[in-house]
């Protein structure tokens, strides 16, 4: 619950910094990563508990990426608009608090 509470506040932050002060937007940023962050997190447990994937990072990596584009759509698919900047926000907000967890050793 403490890599939610943290990976939420690290992503409002960063959305917060690029000018995305409405509330709904921000809103929305919670919603979406209400979807993604659980689900991305039980399949790194899921993966290190059955030892589906030896190399952590690369599998890291390429969820990371899956939930950029997921993030990306969603977030798109709300607002409508600002396609490119989504994609630059979703793929920002991920690399800062997957970063984040790898420099704090979450695991």
């Amino acid at each position: 619950m403490l890599i939610l509470f943290a990976t939420l506040g690290l992503e409002i932050l960063v959305a917060v910094a690029l000018g995305y002060k409405n509330k709904l937007f921000l809103l929305s940023v919670v919603l979406v990563n209400l979807m993604t962050n659980p689900l991305l997190n039980y399949v790194l447990w899921v993966n290190t508990a059955g030892h589906f994937l030896k190399i952590k990072i690369i599998n890291l990596f390429l969820l990371e990426i899956l939930v950029v584009l997921a993030e990306w759509f969603l977030l798109a698919f709300i607002w409508q608009k600002k396609i490119k900047k989504l994609l630059f926000l979703s793929l920002l907000m991920n690399l800062i608090s997957a970063g984040t967890g790898i420099i704090f050793g979450v695991k």
